[in-house]
């Protein structure tokens, strides 16, 4: 398997994760992502659709905010329509059980909103490894944007989901997802939509995770990162900065990453440039000299700044994924014995 990237002329393809590695490789035998498929669009096949939009007195069509994506669609996330069935056997096999309720207690928008949030839970995976091709903006509900020209007028419905028509990815974004990448995915999707759960209330990270693409000036997206990065270490409110450093360094010095003490410094470097951005001491690239970058016309003075945007997302990402392989967040104890690690090991 070569990657994740739709055929360059627009035909349709399905994604078929290799036998080999679709199955979840930590004993339990069930399909990851089972009930997904992701098919290239042609989008010369979604012209004249208007019609095919509900439409009523009480609630207009919704066609205008599908009509802002239409020629740009070119590849879709497609759920099962069975997954929406009667039986939700498939789904409560390879997803579990939401909440309390079972599947056949849920009504229609308790469901859709379910495979919603499983919908997202991949996006994030796919993004924190460097693949932004990905934004979906709206789900339809009804037929495949690919098969939309051939449904009955008058008879599909649209949910806006992350409707930013002036989205930009933060960072540059890999042009396919490696074999390694889908084996991580796929190896840690069930249990990063729990751990995700959990983490909701810690708010700033979900936000970062949604900021990876955004219509959000670099400015907030970086004070988003370093908000989720004390999230996610649960620094203290005193010697925030040399704690963070601290206890990043050994988090990700532990996988073999890179050297605790690089990764120190990298971390203080990277605060000391977040303080003078965010206190109006030094400036920080527009969203607009992100989009000059990719066609190699910005100043060097914004290739620095640039830079630094990039650096503290590559941080979270890593910090992200290191937390999402263990499971669970790091407990209090765990961090605080981090710190003091650190400062024992650097004093040696």
């Amino acid at each position: 398997m070569d990657g994740l990237s739709p055929n360059p002329d627009g035909t349709p393809y399905d994604l078929q994760f290799p036998t080999s590695i679709s199955r979840v490789e930590d004993g339990l035998d069930t399909w990851k992502l089972e009930g997904f498929s992701i098919r290239a669009v042609n989008p010369f096949n979604t012209s004249n659709v208007y019609s095919k939009f509900r439409n009523s007195s009480t609630r207009p069509s919704q066609y205008p905010n599908f009509a802002i994506y239409q020629e740009l669609i070119r590849c879709e996330l497609v759920i099962d329509g069975d997954l929406l069935g009667s039986s939700m056997e498939k789904l409560v096999k390879n997803w579990g059980e939401p909440g309390d309720k079972m599947w056949s207690e849920l009504d229609e928008w308790e469901r859709i909103s379910e495979i919603i949030s499983q919908a997202q839970a991949f996006h994030h995976l796919v993004h924190l490894r460097g693949f932004l091709g990905f934004h979906t903006p709206l789900m339809l509900i009804g037929t495949t944007v690919g098969e939309l020209a051939s449904a009955p007028d008058d008879s599909i419905s649209m949910i806006a989901l992350d409707h930013r028509p002036m989205a930009h990815n933060m960072i540059p974004s890999k042009s396919h997802l490696s074999e390694d990448d889908v084996r991580w995915i796929l190896r840690h999707h069930n249990h990063f939509a729990v751990f995700f759960d959990k983490i909701k209330v810690m708010k700033p990270v979900s936000v970062a995770l949604n900021s990876l693409v955004s219509d959000l000036d670099p400015i907030v997206v970086l004070a988003t990162m370093w908000s989720a990065l004390e999230s996610l270490v649960r620094s203290p409110s005193f010697e925030t900065r040399q704690s963070m450093a601290k206890r990043l360094a050994i988090i990700i010095s532990d996988r073999g990453i890179q050297d605790k003490e690089e990764i120190y410094e990298e971390v203080l470097d990277l605060w000391k440039h977040r303080c003078a951005v965010i206190h109006g001491k030094s400036s920080l690239a527009d969203v607009n000299i992100l989009e000059s970058k990719s066609q190699g016309t910005v100043s060097d003075r914004h290739k620095e700044e640039i830079n630094i945007l990039e650096r503290t997302i590559d941080l979270f990402r890593v910090t992200c994924q290191i937390m999402i392989e263990k499971g669970v967040q790091f407990s209090k104890d765990e961090l605080v014995e981090m710190q003091e690690r650190f400062d024992s090991e650097s004093s040696s």
